[in-house]
């Protein structure tokens, strides 16, 4: 089989539907026959969305629209097309369906007048089988009632949801309110297969989507190809790997011909030249299974590790038929060995070697229409911020096949939580056939994907549920859902796929599933000011020391697959949402982009940090900053932790709306200051400053299955420059773990502080490579907070080295101490080698920077570094 595969499809895409509005549950007749009332929408189609193209309402991120459009969450919304005739007829060796994509949620179809089913999930296509014989044109109609509308409060999640709130101090709904936050807010969502942020949470309003991604005719042979994937057997130690050709078949005894060629460019000396096949006959299920050894194979690895390689495989049937995907060859294995002293292991080996997983938590793109492009993004944001791993958190639905082939070419781990959060499930009949049939079609998907590495049970359903009955006895609140369903159903489906009960989770733990001891944990001891399951020996004198981030220095977690800093998104963007009159904090229209409760939280952790901003532009910069030191020292302080342990996973990546969140990338794509500091953060090998207990330590960090030698230089001195150390510090980092290189007791200094810091408030140490054959960002580590470094009004001369097409090449000079030094194309980002970054008075530094054009743009470059509330925004052209 070397002939391009034949697809056993033929999609026709409908075209431009009208909608129209009613009471819900009406039946077709009550609604005006003629085009009076009836907008036209494109499609994908969602309701607010056409509505605002339409002129009809004002966009739903503007001002306080979001809270003002409950009405359409309220009324049933009806769409109309033709489906139009095709050429051919079925016959008796195929089929013609009526395919619907995306359909959100509670829907009702006819077609020619008759009902033709109901459906209510985003996580599964609606097919409808279209009649025998000439196929002419359809009418298509379809009711989309209000999300919630006619359902109850199960009673459970509602008990839970009264404790949960009750131990929080909240008020919880009676499951009525059209107002409530989706967190332990209106249990009813927990009865929709619908992503449950869409219903409101602490970082997205109350705004759920309505609407239809795609309505299409398919005509396909009743014999076709399914599904092929590649399963990873073995990798010897010669360099073969042995590997499982799986595909699925509506066609039960037929042979399959299975074909996988190697990565293009990739030349092998001793293997065949072309590519290798074999074949296999279906079982009565219609599934063909394959073994195949490849000499020498070229493996998939996350991009920190290897390259990640991607082959084509396909399927065929004697007819031709069949399917073609890009695939890996790669084991990953979630690692639990026994490792003494009653603890066991937890971190993910691909192809044999242990990985320290850098990355964040990905959340919905928008709130409204997902966009395959914007999801491809954030992906390559992520590798751009020397990521290794994302986190599809369980509040926000499956990952997209946009997002899993990205993660698959730009070599990410991909750690899919189903999408159940932070509420105990109604375990009712129906809901577990809909549940069983969504993780089958789910799980088959996903499994395609080398870059899949690990399935969950959920976000914090364990962990919440723990917290409002004291245990986790089995019982129909999910407990068979999460411990019997999904691993029941994977073991089936794709047995090789790591599962987890839920994040977080740990079993045998004093603390709970939070705990420290084993599995993975949610790190909100800091910005919740709560013990949370990690130790804290200190005493904190206001809510906003509890909530600093200086408390990270004491969890001792294997796995952290959750923390994070609340911050502003970049002034551009909340410019754009929010009229000016409003940019100032009293607004109430500004304050409501902040959905966390209390609404003041980050200034009594500011007010510890940087001091009180006043003004809107001083919340912007003081917020960012907040997140970069916290994100740093965070991060910091996990990796020398490795190999205990093995993971630090930011909340979040991103936003589903421009508001103030816990994201790196604000909704218009634009990184914050906290991006930068995490990309430096993420590097394969660091050098971070460690001051404790009298201490001044220097450390090196290497999360590569290699020892890393370094040489570093170190410098202290104060904020205006004077130097007041210079050292060299040299040594090995071992492979996946961390070593300290250097030491400066601080009493023997005249520069120590007393209490938290080690060094004093106005001494700042630099260390910087060396030269050594392990490559290491340059950092710092300020003797106090932000508020207590003496940072003069920044003096920094700019030069454009060079410039051709979208690059150029920038010298930075610092005559004063300058933080969070940051390159803009006016409000627009820029890609850059580094970015908000910090520069001691009389060094230098120079960065490279692209955009589109930016030759003929060099004159809206602009730079800015961070200044305290109170002072003055620093804001400069650089110079030609």
């Amino acid at each position: 089989m070397s002939e391009p595969v034949r697809t056993t499809e033929t999609i026709t895409a409908v075209g431009r539907p009208g909608f129209t509005e009613s009471e819900p549950a009406v039946p077709p007749t009550s609604l005006d026959p003629g085009d009076e009332g009836w907008l036209e929408a494109d499609l994908p189609f969602e309701v607010h969305d056409a509505l605002h193209r339409a002129h009809r309402i004002d966009h739903p991120y503007v001002a306080e629209n979001s809270e003002r459009l409950g009405w359409i969450q309220q009324r049933a919304w009806w769409l109309r097309t033709t489906i139009p005739a095709t050429d051919r007829e079925a016959g008796p060796e195929g089929e013609r369906l009526l395919r619907v994509r995306g359909l959100d949620l509670a829907a009702t179809l006819w077609l020619d007048g008759e009902l033709a089913a109901t459906h209510a999930s985003l996580y599964r296509d609606l097919e409808i089988p279209l009649p025998d014989g000439p196929d002419g044109s359809h009418e298509l109609l379809i009711r989309i009632d209000p999300p919630l509308w006619g359902l109850e409060a199960p009673e459970g999640p509602l008990e839970t949801a009264r404790l949960l709130a009750a131990a929080m101090g909240r008020d919880a709904s009676d499951g009525g309110g059209s107002d409530d936050q989706g967190l332990f807010g209106d249990p009813r969502t927990v009865l929709r297969r619908k992503p449950v942020v869409h219903f409101g949470w602490d970082f997205a309003p109350r705004l759920p989507s309505i609407g239809v991604r795609a309505i299409e005719v398919v005509q396909r042979s009743e014999r076709r190809v399914l599904g092929v994937r590649l399963r990873t057997l073995a990798l010897d130690p010669d360099g073969a790997a042995e590997v499982e050709l799986i595909a699925r078949t509506t066609a039960a005894g037929a042979r399959v011909d299975f074909e996988i060629a190697r990565p293009a460019g990739i030349a092998c000396s001793s293997c065949s030249t072309g590519p290798l096949s074999t074949h296999a006959i279906a079982d009565r299920d219609g599934e063909a299974r394959a073994r195949l050894r490849i000499p020498a194979a070229e493996l998939w690895w996350p991009h920190d590790l290897g390259e990640p390689r991607l082959h084509t495989l396909t399927a065929a049937l004697t007819d031709g038929t069949g399917l073609a995907r890009r695939v890996g060859i790669r084991t990953i294995e979630l690692v639990r060995e026994d490792e003494g002293d009653g603890h066991r292991a937890f971190h993910v080996a691909v192809n044999g070697t242990r990985t320290f997983a850098r990355g964040a938590s990905i959340v919905p793109d928008d709130m409204l229409r997902p966009d395959p492009d914007r999801e491809r993004r954030l992906a390559e944001l992520a590798r751009e911020a020397g990521m290794t791993m994302l986190r599809v958190w369980g509040g926000g639905g499956y990952a997209s096949d946009a997002l899993l082939g990205a993660a698959d070419e730009l070599g990410l781990l991909i750690w899919q939580d189903a999408p159940f959060a932070c509420s105990d499930q109604a375990e009712t009949t129906d809901f577990l056939t809909e549940v069983e049939a969504e993780i089958r079609v789910q799980a088959a998907r996903l499994a395609e994907h080398p870059s899949l590495a690990l399935l969950t049970g959920g976000n914090e359903v364990l962990a919440l549920h723990e917290l409002a009955h004291g245990s986790l006895e089995p019982g129909a609140w999910g407990w068979h859902i999460i411990r019997e369903l999904i691993p029941r159903v994977l073991a089936e489906i794709a047995s090789e796929v790591p599962y987890w009960p839920n994040s977080p989770f740990g079993e045998d733990d004093p603390a709970g599933v939070n705990g420290v001891a084993d599995g993975d944990r949610h790190a909100w001891e800091v910005w919740h000011g709560l013990p949370l399951g990690a130790l804290d020996p200190d005493q904190h004198a206001s809510f906003g020391e509890a909530a600093h981030f200086r408390r990270y220095r004491h969890d001792t977690g294997r796995f952290i697959s959750e923390f994070g800093i609340l911050s502003a998104a970049c002034a551009p963007t909340l410019e754009q949402v929010v009229p000016h009159e409003h940019l100032r904090l009293d607004s109430p229209v500004l304050r409501s982009r902040i959905r966390d409760e209390p609404k003041d939280k980050a200034l009594s952790i500011l007010e510890v940090e940087t001091g009180i901003p006043r003004t809107f532009a001083e919340y912007v910069r003081a917020t960012q900053a907040l997140q970069a030191e916290g994100m740093k020292y965070g991060i910091e302080h996990y990796r020398r932790q490795e190999p205990w342990t093995s993971g630090a996973l930011i909340w979040q990546l991103n936003e589903p709306w421009p508001g103030m969140t816990w994201a790196l990338v604000d909704h218009a794509l634009r990184r914050k200051q906290a991006f930068h500091a995490v990309r430096r953060a993420f590097a394969p090998v660091i050098a971070s400053f460690e001051d404790s207990e009298g201490m001044l330590r220097l450390w090196a960090v290497n999360s590569t299955p290699e020892p890393a030698d370094v040489r570093l230089r170190v410098r202290l001195e104060r904020a205006d420059g004077t130097v007041l150390l210079e050292d060299e510090a040299a040594g090995a980092a071992p492979a996946h773990g961390a070593a300290v290189l250097w030491t400066l007791p601080a009493s023997s200094t005249a520069f120590f502080a007393e209490g938290p810091h080690v060094l004093d408030a106005g001494t700042i140490a630099w260390v910087e490579d060396a030269g050594g054959p392990a490559r290491v960002p340059g950092n710092r580590l300020l003797g106090g907070a932000l508020k207590d470094v003496p940072l003069p009004v920044p003096d920094v001369r700019s030069q454009v080295l060079e410039s051709t097409g979208d690059r150029a090449r920038l010298r930075l000079q610092a005559r004063t101490l300058a933080l969070g030094l940051t390159v803009t194309l006016g409000a627009d980002d820029v890609l850059a080698d580094d970015n908000a970054i910090d520069l001691a008075a009389g060094r230098a530094r120079d960065l490279e920077i692209r955009a589109p054009r930016l030759h003929s743009r060099l004159d809206e470059l602009l730079l800015s570094a961070y200044t305290p509330p109170g002072s003055a925004p620093a804001l400069w052209t650089p110079e030609f």
